[in-house]
């Protein structure tokens, strides 16, 4: 109403900005079909456009495009390893080989869909509510014994001319074109997303000498490799971890009951509003919380305090477990342990025997099937874990944040590294 009115630059309501955006109508309007549709769409950004000081030229004067295949039914046929959308489940640009389609194709439609090392495939059908369209990815086998093709749901593009553009950088510079939201305009489509190939074949790619083209190539390379290297650390000490655990017998005595349950309720009004904890913001695989947004159940809060643990006990969101570095309260759906002697108990070390697959295993045996399983109080207090002396107790929680240490950083460098590789991209072009 504002807006019609003439005011389009009121700010928006912090409390309105994730239902509430403002977009420009020509950015929602599509002008580079041969005729002209009317339709607005809704679910359109501001388009991505690469601003450089070097030459831009449209896609498809750079690449060639074809689209895939899929199973053959006449005619002669051959067995091919055929790549689909499930092999970008990375979301990083790289393939995942772990499960890769081996399906009978039309030998004479796979004589121009045989992928060479440096292709790039485009995710042209298929996307989400949550993900949108033209996922990219690069073919890196150079293995010539292996046929690869790829299916009908994607399409494949290659370069014209490695001394005009190098297929790694142009790999590098769609999926920076993606992960900016830029194939969001080109999408339509309601339950099965579509890219619209002809407004993509039309992007706009700068074209900086092959030298720096090489060089931009060079250095993101070695972005990823770190980030390579990170993700091998991260599932390396995951392990380490959980074979230390593993290792520790019953000889030194048990614990039959984990940890009291505290049920000590409190009012919301007595604690501060970011440490309200409910099943919403813990967060999956040890990582911790996020700040609760939204309307608290201020009739049912229990209490928890520093060093306690805090599982969450309802599906879809078991296996979410916190260590409090601090006090607050928790909804009803977050079972809240505290040790119930810490100078022979360590918080910590319960913790991380309680984390564990093992556990949730136990809790969930024969609920299968059930929609919204709970874990059952009595259950898990009967769960059994070994408890050594209380020294041997801290050498081991000692080792484990030594490797969670280097977990979290790990994990910091691979968040990074999506900025990273931008800032490769603003200095170059």
């Amino acid at each position: 109403y504002k807006a019609f009115k003439g005011d389009i630059t009121f700010p928006i309501a912090d409390d309105m900005q994730s239902h509430i955006s403002r977009i420009s109508l020509i950015d929602m309007l599509t002008f580079d079909r041969p005729i002209f549709e009317k339709g607005i769409n809704l679910n359109s950004k501001k388009k991505v456009v690469f601003n450089s000081a070097y030459t831009l030229k449209p896609l498809d004067k750079l690449v060639t495009f074809q689209s895939g295949l899929w199973k053959g039914e006449s005619g002669e046929l051959q067995t091919v390893k055929v790549l689909r959308n499930t092999n970008f489940k990375l979301n990083n640009g790289f393939l995942d080989y772990s499960d890769v389609a081996e399906i009978d194709v039309a030998t004479t439609q796979l004589l121009t869909r045989t992928l060479q090392y440096g292709d790039i495939i485009l995710e042209k059908s298929g996307g989400s509510d949550t993900q949108a369209i033209g996922r990219v990815v690069l073919f890196d086998k150079e293995d010539n014994n292996e046929t690869y093709s790829y299916s009908n749901f994607c399409s494949r593009i290659r370069v014209n001319n490695a001394y005009e553009v190098n297929p790694l950088y142009l790999w590098i510079v769609l999926h920076n074109f993606y992960c900016q939201g830029g194939t969001i305009p080109l999408q339509n489509g309601i339950r099965l997303l579509n890219i619209d190939m002809a407004g993509y074949s039309k992007i706009k790619i700068p074209v900086p000498p092959i030298d720096v083209q090489k060089q931009i190539v060079e250095e993101i390379c070695k972005v990823d490799e770190s980030v390579s290297f990170s993700i091998q650390l991260i599932e390396k000490n995951e392990a380490d971890v959980e074979g230390l655990l593993s290792s520790i017998n019953f000889e030194n005595g048990t614990l039959n009951t984990i940890a009291p349950f505290v049920t000590k309720s409190i009012k919301y009004n007595d604690i501060e509003p970011e440490t309200y904890i409910t099943t919403d913001n813990m967060l999956q695989n040890k990582l911790g919380i996020v700040p609760f947004v939204g309307e608290a159940n201020i009739s049912s809060i229990t209490e928890y305090k520093k060093d306690d643990i805090l599982i969450s006990n309802i599906r879809p969101y078991l296996k979410k477990i916190w260590f409090a570095d601090k006090e607050g309260g928790c909804s009803k759906d977050v079972l809240v342990l505290r040790s119930v002697d810490a100078s022979k108990y360590l918080p910590k070390y319960i913790f991380y025997m309680v984390r564990r697959d093992a556990l949730f295993d136990y809790v969930m045996e024969g609920k299968k099937g059930v929609k919204m399983p709970r874990g059952n109080k009595e259950d898990i207090q009967k769960y059994r874990i070994p408890i050594p002396p209380i020294e041997e107790q801290k050498r081991i929680v000692s080792q484990i944040e030594a490797l969670e240490d280097e977990i979290t950083n790990a994990r910091n460098l691979i968040e990074n590294a999506a900025s990273e590789k931008q800032a490769i991209l603003d200095k170059y072009l």
